[in-house]
């Protein structure tokens, strides 16, 4: 498996909790959260699992001949695209007003982006290739984590760090 972000969270942010619907027929139908915030949330907890220590794994191999799997070892990449999904959902929540699984995610997604921040290499500048099928970059989930926690804690420096990340500072800037 590799590390990836979900579309559930984009798409109910950017509808502005406009996909609502809680019966589509999945099993967390019913429940009082919309269903594609349930399945983002599958996938954002799955990854939360694969905590290795204080660390974030990228995932898991396929099982060898014997059906043993490994798990990969932790990274400050993994790290900042959990610190990106948790955010990411923690405001999806924000808009569907709810408010207790908000600060959970929310709170996932602190610990996550000051595990990463701390680290003596935060590898800002490495990155996936296979990421959602395009190459981001430590900067960039760090940067969409960052804008994510804005909007769920109003914390300015996290507004901050969009802007100090951000290597396009003037026109036309190389990427």
């Amino acid at each position: 498996f590799g590390m990836h972000l979900h579309p559930g969270s984009p798409s109910y942010i950017m509808t502005d909790g406009a996909i609502s619907d809680d019966n589509t027929g999945i099993t967390e139908s019913g429940n009082g959260i919309p269903d594609i915030i349930d399945e983002a949330r599958n996938e954002v907890d799955f990854w939360l699992r694969l905590r290795d220590g204080d660390g974030y794994s990228h995932g898991l191999n396929n099982p060898d001949s014997s059906n043993v799997l490994y798990q990969a070892g932790p990274t400050a990449i993994a790290a900042w695209a959990n610190a990106a999904n948790a955010a990411m959902l923690a405001d999806a929540l924000r808009i569907a007003g709810l408010t207790s699984l908000m600060n959970d995610y929310r709170d996932q997604a602190v610990t996550a982006y000051n595990y990463a921040n701390a680290l003596a290499e935060p590898l800002l500048d490495e990155g996936l290739d296979h990421l959602d099928d395009g190459f981001m970059r430590g900067r960039d989930l760090k940067m969409m984590a960052a804008a994510f926690l804005y909007n769920v804690t109003g914390d300015q420096a996290y507004e901050n760090v969009v802007n100090s990340e951000s290597v396009c500072s003037s026109t036309p800037s190389t990427l």
